[in-house]
Protein backbone atom coordinates (compact mmCIF):
# COMPACT_ATOMS: atom_id res chain seq x y z
CA UNK A 1 0.00 0.00 0.00
CA UNK A 2 2.76 2.44 0.96
CA UNK A 3 4.52 1.69 -2.32
CA UNK A 4 1.40 2.71 -4.24
CA UNK A 5 1.08 5.88 -2.16
CA UNK A 6 4.50 7.09 -3.25
CA UNK A 7 3.89 5.88 -6.79
CA UNK A 8 0.80 8.09 -6.88
CA UNK A 9 2.85 11.09 -5.72
CA UNK A 10 5.70 10.36 -8.15
CA UNK A 11 3.35 10.15 -11.14
CA UNK A 12 1.59 13.35 -10.05
CA UNK A 13 4.84 15.33 -9.84
CA UNK A 14 6.23 13.78 -13.02
CA UNK A 15 3.11 14.65 -15.04
CA UNK A 16 2.86 18.14 -13.52
CA UNK A 17 6.51 19.05 -14.11
CA UNK A 18 6.35 17.57 -17.60
CA UNK A 19 3.29 19.57 -18.64
CA UNK A 20 4.50 22.86 -17.18
CA UNK A 21 7.93 22.35 -18.79
CA UNK A 22 6.33 21.78 -22.19
CA UNK A 23 4.20 24.90 -21.76
CA UNK A 24 7.22 27.02 -20.74
CA UNK A 25 9.22 25.80 -23.75
CA UNK A 26 6.27 26.62 -26.01
CA UNK A 27 6.07 30.16 -24.63
CA UNK A 28 9.82 30.62 -25.05
CA UNK A 29 9.48 29.57 -28.68
CA UNK A 30 6.37 31.57 -29.57
CA UNK A 31 3.79 33.41 -27.47
CA UNK A 32 0.84 32.44 -29.67
CA UNK A 33 1.89 28.78 -29.66
CA UNK A 34 2.32 28.96 -25.90
CA UNK A 35 -1.20 30.28 -25.36
CA UNK A 36 -2.91 27.79 -27.67
CA UNK A 37 -0.95 24.78 -26.42
CA UNK A 38 -1.35 25.80 -22.77
CA UNK A 39 -5.12 26.17 -22.93
CA UNK A 40 -5.53 22.79 -24.62
CA UNK A 41 -3.03 20.81 -22.55
CA UNK A 42 -4.09 22.40 -19.26
CA UNK A 43 -7.66 21.23 -19.85
CA UNK A 44 -6.52 17.63 -19.98
CA UNK A 45 -4.25 18.14 -16.96
CA UNK A 46 -7.23 19.51 -15.02
CA UNK A 47 -9.16 16.33 -15.87
CA UNK A 48 -6.24 14.35 -14.48
CA UNK A 49 -6.19 16.44 -11.30
CA UNK A 50 -9.94 16.01 -10.85
CA UNK A 51 -9.45 12.23 -11.02
CA UNK A 52 -6.79 12.42 -8.32
CA UNK A 53 -9.33 14.41 -6.31
CA UNK A 54 -11.81 11.61 -6.96
CA UNK A 55 -9.36 9.03 -5.61
CA UNK A 56 -8.66 11.17 -2.55
CA UNK A 57 -12.39 11.70 -2.04
CA UNK A 58 -12.71 7.92 -1.62
CA UNK A 59 -9.69 7.86 0.73
CA UNK A 60 -7.71 6.03 -1.96
CA UNK A 61 -4.95 8.43 -3.02
CA UNK A 62 -2.97 8.02 0.20
CA UNK A 63 -3.88 5.16 2.49
CA UNK A 64 -3.55 7.13 5.73
CA UNK A 65 -6.91 8.87 6.16
CA UNK A 66 -5.35 12.02 7.63
CA UNK A 67 -2.52 12.24 5.11
CA UNK A 68 -4.88 11.43 2.25
CA UNK A 69 -6.81 14.69 2.63
CA UNK A 70 -3.84 16.81 3.76
CA UNK A 71 -1.49 15.80 0.93
CA UNK A 72 -4.23 15.93 -1.68
CA UNK A 73 -5.33 19.40 -0.59
CA UNK A 74 -1.73 20.66 -0.63
CA UNK A 75 -0.99 19.45 -4.15
CA UNK A 76 -4.42 20.09 -5.70
CA UNK A 77 -6.08 23.10 -4.06
CA UNK A 78 -4.08 25.81 -5.90
CA UNK A 79 -5.20 24.24 -9.19
CA UNK A 80 -8.79 23.20 -8.45
CA UNK A 81 -9.84 25.55 -5.62
CA UNK A 82 -11.79 22.86 -3.80
CA UNK A 83 -10.82 20.72 -0.83
CA UNK A 84 -11.18 16.96 -0.66
CA UNK A 85 -13.58 17.35 2.28
CA UNK A 86 -15.87 19.66 0.35
CA UNK A 87 -15.83 17.47 -2.75
CA UNK A 88 -16.59 14.40 -0.62
CA UNK A 89 -19.90 15.86 0.59
CA UNK A 90 -21.31 16.16 -2.91
CA UNK A 91 -19.60 13.15 -4.48
CA UNK A 92 -20.81 10.72 -1.85
CA UNK A 93 -24.32 11.98 -2.56
CA UNK A 94 -23.69 11.10 -6.23
CA UNK A 95 -22.93 7.51 -5.18
CA UNK A 96 -26.39 7.18 -3.65
CA UNK A 97 -27.89 7.28 -7.14
CA UNK A 98 -28.35 4.07 -9.10
CA UNK A 99 -29.33 3.18 -12.62
CA UNK A 100 -33.01 3.94 -12.98
CA UNK A 101 -35.68 6.55 -13.47
CA UNK A 102 -34.36 8.87 -10.75
CA UNK A 103 -30.70 8.16 -11.38
CA UNK A 104 -27.91 10.08 -13.05
CA UNK A 105 -28.44 13.49 -14.73
CA UNK A 106 -31.34 14.31 -12.44
CA UNK A 107 -31.49 17.57 -10.48
CA UNK A 108 -30.76 15.76 -7.22
CA UNK A 109 -27.40 14.34 -8.35
CA UNK A 110 -24.76 17.01 -7.56
CA UNK A 111 -22.15 15.51 -9.92
CA UNK A 112 -24.12 14.91 -13.12
CA UNK A 113 -27.08 17.30 -12.92
CA UNK A 114 -24.98 20.12 -14.39
CA UNK A 115 -24.75 18.17 -17.65
CA UNK A 116 -28.48 17.66 -18.14
CA UNK A 117 -30.04 17.53 -20.65
CA UNK A 118 -27.21 15.20 -21.53
CA UNK A 119 -26.50 15.89 -25.17
CA UNK A 120 -24.00 17.81 -27.29
CA UNK A 121 -26.41 20.53 -28.31
CA UNK A 122 -24.99 23.85 -29.46
CA UNK A 123 -26.42 25.42 -26.31
CA UNK A 124 -24.53 23.02 -24.04
CA UNK A 125 -21.27 23.42 -25.93
CA UNK A 126 -21.56 27.22 -25.75
CA UNK A 127 -22.21 26.97 -22.01
CA UNK A 128 -18.98 24.98 -21.68
CA UNK A 129 -16.85 27.21 -23.86
CA UNK A 130 -18.08 30.50 -22.36
CA UNK A 131 -17.39 29.52 -18.75
CA UNK A 132 -21.03 29.18 -17.68
CA UNK A 133 -20.77 25.46 -16.88
CA UNK A 134 -17.50 25.74 -14.94
CA UNK A 135 -18.65 28.68 -12.81
CA UNK A 136 -21.99 27.08 -11.96
CA UNK A 137 -20.38 23.69 -11.29
CA UNK A 138 -17.70 25.28 -9.08
CA UNK A 139 -20.21 27.11 -6.90
CA UNK A 140 -22.51 24.11 -6.69
CA UNK A 141 -19.68 21.85 -5.52
CA UNK A 142 -18.35 24.38 -3.02
CA UNK A 143 -21.66 25.32 -1.41
CA UNK A 144 -23.13 21.78 -1.37
CA UNK A 145 -24.41 20.98 2.15
CA UNK A 146 -22.32 23.86 3.51
CA UNK A 147 -22.06 24.22 7.27
CA UNK A 148 -20.59 27.40 8.67
CA UNK A 149 -18.17 26.82 11.52
CA UNK A 150 -15.04 28.44 12.79
CA UNK A 151 -13.00 25.46 11.59
CA UNK A 152 -14.40 25.58 8.04
CA UNK A 153 -13.92 29.35 7.83
CA UNK A 154 -10.31 29.07 8.99
CA UNK A 155 -9.68 26.27 6.49
CA UNK A 156 -11.22 28.39 3.72
CA UNK A 157 -8.98 31.35 4.59
CA UNK A 158 -5.86 29.16 4.91
CA UNK A 159 -6.26 27.33 1.61
CA UNK A 160 -7.11 30.45 -0.35
CA UNK A 161 -4.09 32.31 1.08
CA UNK A 162 -2.00 29.26 0.22
CA UNK A 163 -3.35 29.24 -3.36
CA UNK A 164 -2.65 32.97 -3.71
CA UNK A 165 0.92 32.50 -2.44
CA UNK A 166 1.45 29.51 -4.74
CA UNK A 167 0.51 31.42 -7.88
CA UNK A 168 2.34 34.54 -6.69
CA UNK A 169 5.55 32.50 -6.45
CA UNK A 170 4.90 31.00 -9.89
CA UNK A 171 4.58 34.50 -11.33
CA UNK A 172 7.62 35.89 -9.53
CA UNK A 173 10.08 33.04 -9.95
CA UNK A 174 9.19 31.53 -13.32
CA UNK A 175 9.23 32.90 -16.81
CA UNK A 176 5.78 33.45 -18.34
CA UNK A 177 4.12 33.01 -14.93
CA UNK A 178 1.34 35.50 -15.66
CA UNK A 179 0.67 33.94 -19.06
CA UNK A 180 0.53 30.48 -17.49
CA UNK A 181 -1.94 31.66 -14.83
CA UNK A 182 -4.15 33.31 -17.46
CA UNK A 183 -4.11 30.18 -19.64
CA UNK A 184 -4.89 27.99 -16.63
CA UNK A 185 -7.92 30.14 -15.85
CA UNK A 186 -9.15 30.17 -19.46
CA UNK A 187 -8.74 26.43 -19.70
CA UNK A 188 -10.59 25.83 -16.42
CA UNK A 189 -13.48 27.92 -17.71
CA UNK A 190 -13.67 26.37 -21.17
CA UNK A 191 -11.74 23.27 -22.26
CA UNK A 192 -12.03 21.52 -18.90
CA UNK A 193 -15.82 21.89 -18.86
CA UNK A 194 -16.15 20.40 -22.33
CA UNK A 195 -13.79 17.50 -21.56
CA UNK A 196 -15.59 16.94 -18.27
CA UNK A 197 -18.90 16.75 -20.14
CA UNK A 198 -17.44 14.13 -22.51
CA UNK A 199 -16.05 12.14 -19.59
CA UNK A 200 -19.33 12.14 -17.67
CA UNK A 201 -21.27 11.15 -20.78
CA UNK A 202 -18.83 8.30 -21.40
CA UNK A 203 -19.21 7.20 -17.78
CA UNK A 204 -22.99 7.47 -17.45
CA UNK A 205 -24.96 8.20 -20.63
CA UNK A 206 -27.06 5.34 -21.99
CA UNK A 207 -27.93 5.35 -25.70
CA UNK A 208 -29.81 2.06 -25.71
CA UNK A 209 -32.47 2.65 -23.10
CA UNK A 210 -34.44 5.17 -21.09
CA UNK A 211 -32.31 5.03 -17.95
CA UNK A 212 -28.69 6.13 -17.66
CA UNK A 213 -25.98 3.80 -16.42
CA UNK A 214 -22.44 3.44 -15.10
CA UNK A 215 -19.98 2.11 -17.69
CA UNK A 216 -16.59 0.38 -17.82
CA UNK A 217 -14.45 1.49 -20.76
CA UNK A 218 -11.47 -0.09 -22.47
CA UNK A 219 -8.16 1.73 -22.09
CA UNK A 220 -6.83 2.90 -25.47
CA UNK A 221 -5.41 6.04 -27.06
CA UNK A 222 -8.85 7.54 -27.69
CA UNK A 223 -10.32 6.86 -24.25
CA UNK A 224 -7.19 8.20 -22.58
CA UNK A 225 -7.78 11.57 -24.24
CA UNK A 226 -10.81 12.01 -21.98
CA UNK A 227 -10.42 9.61 -19.05
CA UNK A 228 -7.37 8.46 -17.10
CA UNK A 229 -6.97 4.90 -15.87
CA UNK A 230 -8.20 6.07 -12.48
CA UNK A 231 -11.84 6.20 -13.60
CA UNK A 232 -12.08 3.97 -16.68
CA UNK A 233 -13.72 1.16 -14.67
CA UNK A 234 -16.50 3.42 -13.52
CA UNK A 235 -19.23 0.83 -13.07
CA UNK A 236 -16.83 -1.24 -11.00
CA UNK A 237 -15.91 1.86 -9.01
CA UNK A 238 -19.55 2.46 -8.11
CA UNK A 239 -19.73 -1.15 -6.95
CA UNK A 240 -16.44 -1.10 -5.00
CA UNK A 241 -15.90 2.56 -3.99
CA UNK A 242 -13.32 1.73 -1.33
CA UNK A 243 -10.87 0.09 -3.75
CA UNK A 244 -7.95 2.17 -5.10
CA UNK A 245 -7.98 2.36 -8.88
CA UNK A 246 -5.03 0.01 -9.33
CA UNK A 247 -6.74 -2.70 -7.29
CA UNK A 248 -9.99 -1.96 -9.09
CA UNK A 249 -8.35 -2.35 -12.50
CA UNK A 250 -6.73 -5.62 -11.45
CA UNK A 251 -10.07 -6.91 -10.19
CA UNK A 252 -11.72 -5.97 -13.49
CA UNK A 253 -9.04 -7.90 -15.40
CA UNK A 254 -9.30 -10.89 -13.08
CA UNK A 255 -13.08 -11.06 -13.45
CA UNK A 256 -12.73 -10.38 -17.21
CA UNK A 257 -15.35 -7.65 -16.97
CA UNK A 258 -16.70 -6.76 -20.44
CA UNK A 259 -15.92 -3.16 -21.36
CA UNK A 260 -17.25 -0.74 -23.93
CA UNK A 261 -15.07 0.62 -26.69
CA UNK A 262 -14.67 4.40 -26.49
CA UNK A 263 -14.89 4.87 -30.29
CA UNK A 264 -18.20 3.02 -30.50
CA UNK A 265 -19.61 5.16 -27.67
CA UNK A 266 -18.49 8.40 -29.32
CA UNK A 267 -20.08 7.33 -32.60
CA UNK A 268 -23.38 7.10 -30.75
CA UNK A 269 -22.84 10.68 -29.51
CA UNK A 270 -22.66 12.01 -33.04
Amino acid sequence: MIKNDFKNLFIYFFVTLGVFSIVTIAFNYNSFLGFILSIIIFGRLQIYYSEILHEATHFNFFRSFKLNSLISNIILYPFLLITVEKNRKSHFAHHKFKEGEKGFFTDEDPDTSMFSPNDFSLSNILKDLTGYTSIKFFFRKNIYNIKKSQRSILAFIFYNLYAFLFWFLIIVFTSHGIEILVCWGISALTIYSFLNRVRIYLNHKNFNGNYNISRDIKSDILSNLFISKMTLNHKMQHKYPSLPYRDLNKLAEKKMIPKDNCLSIIKMFI
